[in-house]
């Protein structure tokens, strides 16, 4: 069933259930949640320490420090920065200058000359001679 382009859970469970798919119970070992920006971080730095870090195929010059664990995306440009720990930085984004710790940045971020730590940055968010923690949506910006 759909209603205004969503699905639904339950409607998905009653189908398979109306199908006779058969379904078994499995044990939850860890629940990772997003539900704030707190715990979006915390199940950032579970997954890094988990497998899902990258640092070790990462090849950047000497103006490049890494500080595990870190993914950083093959199509991200970073120059001139301290990148790390428990950072992930998306497709496209742009780091120079920078130190970035314990923080997620979205594909396309621009971020020049900035201090960040435990920020949470969206889609294309600009970032230019700011220090601190950011909690910034899709096309925000923040400009010293």
């Amino acid at each position: 069933m759909q209603l205004k382009g969503e699905y639904f859970l339950t409607d998905a469970i009653n189908i398979m259930l109306e199908s006779q798919v058969k379904m078994r119970t499995e044990q939850v070992k860890v629940w990772l949640d997003a539900g704030t920006s707190d715990a979006l971080l915390d199940t950032n730095r579970y997954l890094l320490e988990h497998g899902r870090s990258n640092q070790q195929s990462l090849r950047y010059g000497d103006d490049v420090v890494i500080l595990p664990p870190v993914f950083i995306h093959p199509d991200a440009r970073v120059s001139a920065s301290i990148i790390g720990p428990f950072t992930s930085i998306g497709a496209g984004a742009v780091v120079q200058g920078s130190a970035i710790k314990d923080s997620v940045l979205s594909p396309g971020v621009h971020i020049t000359n900035s201090h960040l730590d435990s920020s949470l940055l969206g889609h294309d968010v600009v970032i230019n001679g700011m220090m601190g923690k950011f909690n910034l949506g899709d096309n925000s910006w923040a400009n010293w």
